[in-house]
């Protein structure tokens, strides 16, 4: 858009829209950055989650917390370390998305753990307890 030559991009001089052009893509990036963060945490919670359900193995709950910490160190070098900062700490998260996807086309969600605690958390109310 910014390189588009559109009228109202003509009192701007090339060198100008060029910088302005670099500009945005930096930004983009920055703000892409942030995101990766804050992707982590939301990973690592999801990770503790399953570890913590019992209807996936633990072991899937532990590649995501994994994952999702490859996500916030990797932000946090940018910020604190950017000579240090490497994207391959984003593969971390290929191993528990790739066991993901198998264990559920595989096996699922444990069903009846499932069902038993969905009766056990949705029992009826006696008259004297309403």
């Amino acid at each position: 858009m910014i390189l588009s030559g559109a009228d109202f991009l003509k009192p701007f001089t090339q060198e100008q829209l060029n910088a302005f052009s670099l500009l945005s893509l930096r930004l983009f990036g920055r703000i892409a950055g942030i995101f990766i963060g804050f992707y982590g945490l939301a990973t690592i919670i999801r990770g503790y989650l399953v570890y913590r359900s019992g209807y996936l193995p633990r072991i899937l709950g532990i590649l995501f917390i994994v994952g999702g910490a490859g996500f916030v160190v990797e932000n946090a070098f940018v910020v604190l370390a950017p000579a240090y900062a490497t994207p391959l700490l984003l593969f971390l998260m290929a191993p528990a998305g790739v066991a993901m996807l198998f264990w559920l086309l595989a096996r699922g969600v444990d069903v009846e753990k499932w069902r038993s605690s969905v009766v056990r958390t949705v029992t009826p109310m006696t008259p004297h307890e309403a």
